[in-house]
């Protein structure tokens, strides 16, 4: 069949005699041999082309479909795969590519297969002479723009992995996700847009879902960020783990092995092998390290207290600021049960378990209170043991005294070195008293009562 090729100015350009796979195709009148396969569209204005020793002139913006000595290649789109061909000898090793878009690539395919590029500049570097890079997917202006000799990537979206040079096996899925420095890293996923965007040029093992999450990081291994901006500004995150919106929000240092479940939880964390699992949990926590919190704002306000426990709802919580936990230095506390240590600020190596246990100490060191509201009022006391629903809730400023029974030594307040045990037992504001058995008790020091 015939077909023929007009130029800007209207003049006959080509007339391809002889069709696809024939020897006789003409171009302004010169005949070019081995040229089959080609397919010539839309000729407009071309700068020079050569095949075979001849140069070609005005053939540009052409559609080339299984292009000279490729294999499987396809290119569709306006200057897609046409710049510099005959420099490179018209693809000359590249096999089943595909290329959908304007100007993707800036040159032709040379080394690469099984590549796959749709968008305007997608794999726009991938040419780069002497690589080998294999297996792309680049969709959308700008994807994989600087990609060179990577292989094995995914990217869908406008500008997603755009840094990308040598970098294999990442996939990034939205606008400018993965986009802003990445570009030797490996085995990296980000889903949502601005996910990745700066994590670093060598970030590696990294796993962003959720807009903006794991945004700005400048040197990132082995995290994984799970919820709208989490892992949103840190430093250096190495072998974190952030679920939930803005969790592990902001550090401005390093951070090792971190663990945050839930909104806001470890919000600016500055710390490293801490554990925080419901929403606010360890919120204001800076340098307290190997902290652990379960339960919805847990050790809220813990700044740089450390080897700290906290398990249930608004354990370690301040209700009278209603800013959240205060324990701001305390250490080596543990508290398990629902608004267990409520008013906590710098005691040390308190236990607490059960609803309110310990929920009024504040200074208070080596206090341990096994129950629903044990030791429910006590404020800066040393050292004292309550067993029991309800054992010595009102003691405020007492020391070292055992309690353990239902509602043992209740009315104690001040006690010191009083020993109760059984049920409604009672040594109030005494010393060295000891109460044994239900109902038994001391009026004086010193005093045993059976």
């Amino acid at each position: 069949f015939r077909n023929n090729v007009y130029g800007a100015d209207g003049n006959l350009l080509c007339d391809t005699t002889g069709g696809i796979n024939g020897t006789s195709y003409k171009i302004n009148g010169i005949v070019l041999s081995d040229v089959s396969r080609n397919l010539f569209t839309n000729n407009v204005n071309a700068l020079s082309y050569i095949v075979n020793g001849t140069v070609l002139s005005d053939v540009s913006r052409n559609l080339f479909t299984s292009n000279i000595n490729a294999s499987g290649d396809v290119n569709i789109g306006f200057n897609a795969n046409s710049y510099k061909i005959a420099s490179y000898n018209v693809l000359s090793t590249s096999s089943s590519n595909v290329l959908l878009g304007v100007c993707n690539p800036s040159n032709s395919f040379m080394y690469g297969t099984n590549n796959t590029f749709g968008g305007q500049d997608s794999g726009y570097t991938y040419h780069h002479s002497g690589y080998s890079t294999d297996s792309n997917a680049g969709f959308g202006k700008n994807s994989l723009y600087n990609n060179t000799n990577g292989s094995y990537n995914t990217a869908t979206g406008c500008g997603s992995l755009n840094a990308n040079t040598s970098g294999s096996y990442n996939t990034a899925v939205g606008f400018q996700s993965g986009s802003g420095t990445l570009s030797t890293g490996n085995f990296n996923s980000f889903f949502g847009i601005y996910s990745g965007y700066s994590i670093g040029s060598t970030a590696t093992e990294n796993t962003a879902i959720g807009c903006y999450s794991l945004y700005s990081c400048s040197s990132a291994m082995h995290n994984t960020a799970v919820g709208h901006r989490s892992l949103f500004s840190h430093s250096s995150p190495n072998y974190c783990t952030a679920i939930g919106n803005e969790s592990q929000y902001q550090s401005t240092s390093p951070v090792y092995e971190t663990t945050s479940v839930g909104y806001q939880s470890l919000y600016q964390n500055t710390s490293n092998s801490t554990v925080a699992i419901g929403a606010g949990s360890l919120f204001s926590n800076t340098n307290g390290v190997e902290n652990t919190a379960i339960g919805y704002h847990t050790l809220y306000n813990n700044s740089t207290g450390f080897h700290n426990t906290a398990c249930g709802y608004f354990s370690l919580y301040s209700s009278t600021t209603s800013c959240g936990a205060s324990n701001g230095t305390g250490y080596y506390n543990a508290f398990y049960g629902n608004l267990s240590g409520t008013n906590a600020t710098t005691g040390h190596a308190n236990c607490a378990f059960g609803y309110y246990s310990l929920s009024g100490y504040v200074t208070g060191n080596g206090n341990s209170a096994f129950g629903v509201s044990s030791l429910l009022n006590l404020t800066s006391g040393i050292g004292n043991t309550a067993v029991g629903s309800g054992t010595s809730p009102n003691a405020s400023s007492a020391n070292y005294q055992t309690s353990i029974g239902a509602s043992a030594n209740s009315s104690d307040t001040s006690g010191q070195y009083c020993t109760c045990i059984g049920y409604q037992s009672s040594t109030p504001n005494i010393v060295a008293a000891t109460a044994l058995g239900s109902f038994s008790a001391c009026a004086s020091n010193y005093q045993l009562s059976l």
